[in-house]
């Protein structure tokens, strides 16, 4: 085989970078750095999962929860946040009349993680809807099966994220089917928090496992999981056909 280029190599290293960080358990504020550092300069453009994750760990590294540090800010170019701290985030279950709020909350947060979306650049949008409609189907599924099992972090009235809860009984099973934080909401931990909520609820019932699935492509939830107690078990291929 020829021996690679300088971009090749450039690229590769770009990948070890952020696979690196995908599965170190805790990120490293450096790592965070190296992945900011590196996209800003051109060398290796970041995926967005990664950039999410760089940008949350930089979060995390400053004393106060949520913001990220002046230093971090003034180097990468992002707004640095107010302090804001967690103890005027609660969570509550889900409401009826909540459904529009997490229906966007899901569109917006699910680009490039989204098995829908990957099936509509394969094959195309059909039956004159999106993936973005179909995703949002998933919700409405989630909270009419089991509304006293979504449950919602709050600020006041504002919804700053949510997560889904399946519950079987007969099998002594939980499963996640869905997650999701707003952009503003990201890096103070409200995702942690609310998977040991939903753990918490699964117990209550007296389940004896739980489960939760992710794509290939979500680096964010390959490295949350796991670090809230998941142990991976199997990996699944998708195959799909237009008819």
């Amino acid at each position: 085989l020829p021996a690679p280029t300088a971009v090749q190599r450039e690229r590769l290293q770009g990948l070890r970078t952020e696979l690196a960080g995908a599965l170190a358990p805790k990120p490293p504020r450096q790592w965070a750095r190296t992945v900011m550092e590196r996209h800003e300069s051109g060398k290796h453009v970041a995926t967005p999962a990664a950039l999410d994750m760089a940008r949350s760990t930089l979060r995390r590294a400053c004393k106060c929860e949520g913001r990220i540090c002046e230093t971090d800010s003034n180097a990468f170019g992002f707004q640095s946040r107010k302090c804001s701290r967690m103890t005027d985030i609660t969570l509550r279950t889900f409401r009826p009349t909540d459904l529009p709020v997490l229906r966007q909350i899901t569109v917006d947060s699910f680009s490039g993680v989204a098995l829908e979306q990957m099936l509509e650049e394969r094959f195309g949008q059909w039956n004159e809807r999106s993936w973005k409609a179909r995703k949002a189907d998933h919700i409405d599924d989630d909270c009419a099966s089991n509304p006293d099992g979504v449950f919602l972090a709050v600020r006041g009235d504002q919804i700053l994220g949510y997560i889904t809860t399946r519950v079987d009984r007969h099998n002594s099973r939980g499963r996640i089917p869905n997650m999701a934080v707003t952009e503003e909401a990201r890096g103070l931990g409200l995702g942690r928090r609310l998977i040991n909520h939903a753990l918490g609820y699964f117990r209550d019932q007296g389940l004896h496992v739980a489960v939760i699935e992710t794509m290939a492509s979500n680096a964010v939830g390959q490295h949350l999981y796991p670090s809230c107690g998941f142990e991976e078990v199997a990996r699944q291929v998708h195959y799909a056909m237009k008819l």
